[in-house]
Formats: structure tokens, sequence, C-alpha cells
């Protein structure tokens, strides 16, 4: 059974991380960016219209995400470097994995942040609806118990202007050299 599990474990990562639907393929950059609503872990209101007063970097992810979780460090780094000139959101979609076990709660997600030191804003996404429009989810059918499930390709990472315009997206774990291109390209941003 332990092993039952840990093979779904690791085969629902791996199929969250790289299964893309064909409107998936679809970019957003160059498009007004979806606006939302969230409450963040706190229980702040967090409007998108209202915060776009510099560059955001929205970076949707999940507690049993490994990729999501290998960049974090990068995203800590970029922040450190950049905090005056962007912000950096966390979006939490752990709630839409179909095992039970891997959701962490709000108490877990809040541990889960300190134990890895996550300073910036974290929304929750509990019923995915910025995955939504985001065009991150698609549903897929468990023939066992006979269930749709909603699920998201994770990590996805994506740069708004303050002109509120999708600047540059990542649908999959990004780089080191992606930030460093990131950079390049938006250099009357970053410099």
């Amino acid at each position: 059974m332990v092993l039952l599990k840990l093979f779904y474990k690791h085969f629902l990562t791996v199929l969250i991380s790289s299964s893309i639907l064909l409107s998936q393929n679809e970019s957003f950059v160059g498009r007004e960016a979806p606006t939302f609503y969230l409450l963040d872990i706190n229980n702040k209101d967090f409007f998108l219209s209202q915060e776009i007063d510099k560059p955001i970097l929205i970076n949707f992810f999940a507690t049993w995400c490994g990729p999501c979780i290998e960049e974090l460090s990068a995203l800590k780094d970029f922040d450190q470097k950049h905090s005056d000139k962007i912000k950096i959101i966390l979006i939490d979609e752990s709630n839409m994995s179909i095992l039970p076990e891997q959701k962490p709660g709000k108490d877990g997600l809040i541990e889960f942040l300190k134990k890895e030191n996550v300073e910036f804003d974290v929304l929750l996404d509990k019923y995915a609806i910025v995955a939504k429009k985001y065009n991150i989810t698609e549903t897929t059918y468990n023939k066992k118990d006979k269930k749709e499930y909603l699920i998201a390709q994770l990590p996805a990472t994506f740069f708004i202007g303050k002109n509120g315009i999708i600047l540059w997206e990542k649908r999959e774990m990004f780089t080191q050299s992606d930030l460093d291109n990131l950079e390049q390209e938006f250099d009357e941003i970053f410099n």
C-alpha cells in the first residue's frame, strides 16, 4: 500500500507537471492579465487590479509539487535582488491534489512556508478559480473511483507589467537561465 501511494504521488506530480492541453500551449503574452480576487494566508484581500503599482511575477505552485519546491530558492534570490522593482506572488494550488494526504490545509501551508523561509505574498486559490483563468488546468477521469478531478499544470509563472499586460510566461519549471533571460529582455524594468 505504501508503494502504491508513493507511485501515485510521483506519478501525479509527473502527470501534472508535464500534462499540457493544446489550448494550454496558447500563449498569454501580450494579453491583459486575467484579473482576480483572492485571500492571502493572513486573510487579507488581494485584488490584482489594485496591486499593479509595479510589475508582478505570479508563480502558481503546490506544496506537493517537486518542481515548484525546486523553484523557490531561485524565486527568493530573485525577490531579494529585485524587491524594489517587482513584486513576487505565489498562488497556492495544493488543494488540487486528488490525494487527501497531499492537501496541507492552511496551517500546513503556513508551516511549509516558514520551513522554506518564504516571505513574499502567498494567495490561496482553494477552488482553482485563478488557475482556470490562467488556463493551467484540465479535467481528468479516474477509472478506479469513477470520478473526474481538476488538475493543474504546475509550476506556471507569469510576469505582468505595470500596465496589466502579460510580458512573459513559463508553463513549466523555470531555470536560473530563464530568469537571467527575463532580466535581459526587460532590462528597463530590472536596471
